[in-house]
């Protein structure tokens, strides 16, 4: 999360400036990724990865603040979804321990922030005394 959170900083500061920052989430054979593929592994070879990078690199490309998943031909945007998960005012270890599992549940609905500050707002939304301050999007 950290990488998507600077990817997504730097892209809006550098916009102003003509600068576009996106990230790579790549799927492609190497040293490092060892024999995780298998038999996929004759399909995801790094110049298929290396495509997407010189896309994105190119001055006409428009895209930024964004995490691409490229691999064996094909390529796709990457989002990060929040559930409406668990709260608690007075939230401690033993009562997270207890509702973990819950929260993380494949079983509830997904929602898709637009930015993290929309996702913040969800934590802000917890707190009644708060309804007239709602965060702004960034």
């Amino acid at each position: 999360m950290g990488v998507v959170g600077l990817t997504r900083v730097l892209a809006q500061e550098g916009a102003e400036h003509g600068i576009r920052v996106n990230a790579i989430a790549p799927v492609a054979r190497s040293h490092m990724a060892g024999d995780v593929y298998g038999r996929l592994d004759a399909k995801v070879p790094p110049e298929l990865v290396a495509a997407v990078v010189l896309a994105l690199a190119h001055p006409s490309c428009a895209v930024t603040g964004e995490v691409v998943s490229a691999g064996g031909g094909r390529m796709s945007r990457v989002v990060v979804g929040v559930t409406d998960g668990y709260f608690s005012p007075t939230l401690d270890d033993d009562e997270a321990s207890a509702q973990l599992s819950a929260v993380c549940s494949k079983q509830v609905p997904v929602s898709l922030p637009d930015c993290a500050m929309t996702e913040i707002d969800l934590i802000r939304r917890c707190f009644p005394d708060l309804a007239e301050f709602p965060m702004q999007p960034r």
